[in-house]
């Protein structure tokens, strides 16, 4: 028996038909639009399959807004990153450098491939490898400590995929790619997903998922922000 079951209740056009407890090709998207069903069992999300025009809704994800709240929330606990705007304005950028893997839907990627959304660009390897390059880079034009400045970029960027694998929506993240295309999500996922459309979420669907955000991912950075600025000062 098949069940047809929505992914998100912020993605009401989106589908999911698969077989109860089992996974791969007993899996298909779904996605109802303009009175016809699309099912792409690769999970490419197209609005047609014969034209190369990409569902971008297909690809749940947090709001570019709330992931850089994280390199926000972290600053306040690097002595070589406090006062170092390039540094900081580089880890807010990391935080939602993760997402540039949706080009691969655009290319024809699927979703699910290590390349696609939640794929490569989302693993903790590959934060840390592209941290390293950067703060290799800091340290060679700045008086800045390595250790210091990478630990910053590292967890502002793995942040991404930690915050995403909390949402309610799409796929899981491959945390351990390149070594494997495993999928993850945490137990507790509160998070709305949003999507990559731009009209949808401004039509309506942005506004709850900001206020989700807001009431689970902004009060923690918030607090984690104030403890550093706190421990700050007691240190001088």
């Amino acid at each position: 028996m098949l069940y047809l079951c929505r992914i998100s209740s912020t993605q009401p056009d989106i589908y999911i038909l698969t077989k109860p407890k089992l996974h791969g090709m007993d899996t298909a998207f779904l996605r109802y639009d303009s009175h016809r069903i699309i099912v792409d069992r690769r999970h490419k999300f197209w609005h047609d399959a014969g034209k190369r025009t990409p569902n971008t809704k297909g690809s749940p994800m947090a709001t570019i807004f709330t992931h850089p709240a994280v390199a926000i929330g972290l600053f306040p606990w690097f002595s070589s990153v406090r006062g170092n705007k390039t540094i900081i304005l580089t880890g807010l950028l990391l935080t939602a450098l993760p997402d540039i893997d949706v080009i691969g839907l655009y290319l024809g990627i699927p979703y699910s491939h290590m390349l696609g959304h939640r794929g490569l660009t989302h693993s903790v390897f590959f934060a840390a490898a592209f941290s390293a390059i950067l703060a290799r880079m800091f340290t060679q034009k700045q008086q800045v400590k390595a250790g210091a400045v990478w630990l910053y970029l590292f967890l502002s960027m793995a942040s991404h995929g930690f915050i995403d694998a909390m949402t309610n929506g799409g796929l899981g993240i491959a945390f351990l790619a390149p070594f494997s295309n495993h999928r993850y999500f945490f137990p507790f996922r509160p998070i709305e997903v949003s999507t990559l459309n731009i009209r949808h979420f401004f039509e309506g669907q942005g506004a709850g998922v900001l206020l989700n955000e807001l009431a689970y991912i902004w009060p923690v950075c918030l607090v984690v922000m104030t403890a550093g600025l706190v421990w700050k000062r007691r240190r001088k």
